[in-house]
């Protein structure tokens, strides 16, 4: 399903991805502010259409431009033993790595999850090294309550 929001000029490129994190006060008094809201808080898009149409924005230098945007899947890092395609996982920081600097630290603990959130194993990927040691495989997760 096609949504309709506005985006930073200077980020409004087809493909790019981007989690919304919701409201924010400075846009208050926007005339606009219903487009930016109506995504979901949490969520992660992906950027499918970039409109002509562009506005003024006190947010975004060089204003915002309307863009179609869809939601998309979260990557993540699971345990080799829980990837299995099409179950549902209860999503949980790890305790076994705090390593922040790993280039895989990102992935491990993603942006846009909370703990406790009902996540479902859309596709699973290949085997990743992991430089502490454990077994972990990539897969990409959407909310359980939606439709992949």
């Amino acid at each position: 399903m096609m949504t309709v929001t506005l985006i930073g000029e200077k980020i409004a490129k087809v493909g790019s991805e981007f989690i919304y994190c919701g409201p924010i006060p400075e846009c208050r008094d926007c005339r606009l502010k219903n487009v930016c809201f109506a995504l979901d808080e949490g969520r992660r898009y992906r950027i499918t259409k970039v409109r002509d149409v562009k506005h003024e924005c006190e947010v975004h230098e060089g204003g915002a431009r309307v863009v179609e945007v869809e939601k998309t899947e979260t990557p993540y890092l699971i345990d080799a033993r829980l990837a299995l395609g099409g179950s549902t996982i209860t999503y949980s920081l790890r305790e076994a790595c705090n390593n922040i600097g790993c280039e895989l630290f990102r992935t491990c603990y993603p942006a846009g999850l909370k703990e406790g959130e009902k996540m479902k194993i859309v596709s699973v990927g290949a085997e990743v090294q992991c430089p502490a040691g454990n077994k972990l495989v990539d897969v990409k997760l959407a909310r359980s309550d939606e439709k992949s």
